[in-house]
Formats: structure tokens, C-alpha cells, sequence
């Protein structure tokens, strides 16, 4: 089955949400593509007794029983938190990411505002607001709830110290994997390689230069695939 990820263009295998084979802890269904459901997940169960939807925090050690009417709803709460490609497609599982306007997971989602930031400079181009369930001033992005949905239904991608999934004109960007100094080059067009570096990682990364290779960069490509963008560590 060839695994189809809109926002996700990078190999899926290479994915920390990726399982390979497994079976789901939602419907007992084994699978050769099941995709960990850990702490920043939450899997989606609807109570048969009082038909409650209920968001469960996978980062919680207990699981399994309704919200409302406290009935176990999971065959196996103690099973490995997995779920096959198809229920995580089907928003039966949600990944919380982080991104460069905020945290955006369930509760964003519901909302349509992101978790913040308290740098307004950082929202800029976005209608905003002041997190209104808080006292300590951060700002909130408002985001589409499509687009919200369809990154939450979208695999993690490794790095070493954080993800930071990247927006470009109020869209979440598709990502595209690391990039080595060659890949820049390919594709840095007219502009040198310095420029392009600098126009795709920012500023910050004058300082990296000069030891590029040694330094993990992660690739976004815009939806019109005119522009990339990225974030980059070190391990």
C-alpha cells in the first residue's frame, strides 16, 4: 500500500510516528503500517453506551475508559499505543506539532486559533489575538481548521532537539525531509549559496555556515512549490 501523506513528502519509514507492522489498539487490527500514538497523540473513540467522543491523551498512563459514563471503550487500553495508516487518515488519531506559529493539537483545532507565541512579531501576517484563556499575554494565530486537521492527521518528522513545522502565506508547508549542502545547491537557482541558505533557514543560520554539513537542516516546501523554507539543529 503506498502510504499518502499531503503535508508529508519525505520517506514515511523514516517517520518517529511510523511502526511498521502492529496491531491497533482501537479496532484489535493488525497491519503492516501502524503509526505510534505517544505523548503529544490522542486517539479518538466513540462510546457505544452514551455515544460520547472521546479525545484520549496518549501521554497519560490510563486510558480506556469514557469521559462521560466511565465504561471501558478499548478492548486493550494496556495494548502499545498504535493505530493503522487508514484510522490515523480517518482523524481516529490526532499528533499535537509544533509549529512556528504555536502548538497546534486538538484543542487548536476545536478552537481555530493556535496555541501562540508570546512574540506577536512572530504571527505576523496572521490575524491575531490574546490567548484569552490566559494571563500572560501570549498571542494566537488564527488557523484554517482544514489545514488544522489535515497536519494533525500528518506524521512527526526526526530531529534532535524539536520540530517546528513551518508555514508559508497562513498554509502549513509540506515536508520535504534533510537537506545536505548539495541539495541547497541544486536548487539554490540564481542566488549563491550563502543567499540561498540564508533565505530558506534565516539569519541565524550565518553563523552555521562555515560547518553546514555537520548541521541538521529540515526542508518545507510551500503548497504551490515555489518556496522552501526550514529550521535546522545539531545533534
Amino acid at each position: 500500500m503506498k502510504l499518502h501523506f499531503p503535508l508529508y513528502k519525505a520517506p514515511v519509514e523514516n517517520s518517529p510516528s511510523y511502526a511498521g507492522k502492529g496491531v491497533s489498539i482501537l479496532s484489535n487490527e493488525k497491519s503492516d503500517n501502524c503509526f505510534r500514538m505517544g505523548i503529544g497523540a490522542t486517539i479518538v473513540v466513540n462510546c457505544p453506551y452514551c455515544n460520547k467522543k472521546n479525545y484520549m491523551d496518549c501521554g497519560e498512563d490510563d486510558i480506556g475508559k469514557c469521559q462521560s459514563c466511565n465504561n471501558l471503550i478499548l478492548k486493550d487500553p494496556n495494548a502499545e499505543r498504535l493505530i493503522t495508516y487508514a484510522e490515523l487518515r480517518a482523524g481516529l488519531g490526532l499528533i499535537t506539532k509544533d509549529t512556528e506559529i504555536g502548538m497546534i493539537s486538538e484543542v487548536e483545532l476545536e478552537s481555530g486559533w493556535s496555541h501562540g507565541n508570546p512574540n506577536p512579531d512572530f504571527l505576523k501576517g496572521y490575524e491575531i489575538r490574546k490567548d484569552p484563556t490566559t494571563e500572560d499575554g501570549w498571542y494566537q494565530a488564527k488557523i484554517d481548521k482544514n489545514d488544522a486537521y489535515e497536519l494533525l492527521r500528518t506524521p512527526d518528522y526526526e530531529t534532535w532537539q524539536g520540530d517546528c513545522w513551518q508555514f508559508y502565506d497562513g498554509k502549513p508547508m509540506i515536508y520535504i525531509g534533510e537537506w545536505s549542502a548539495e541539495d541547497f545547491d541544486s536548487n539554490k537557482g540564481n542566488k549563491t549559496l550563502e543567499e540561498f541558505y540564508i533565505t530558506v533557514l534565516g539569519p541565524d543560520f550565518r553563523d552555521a555556515i562555515d560547518y553546514a554539513d555537520s548541521v541538521c537542516k529540515y526542508i518545507f516546501q510551500s503548497q504551490d512549490g515555489k518556496v522552501y523554507k526550514g529550521h535546522f539543529d545539531f545533534d
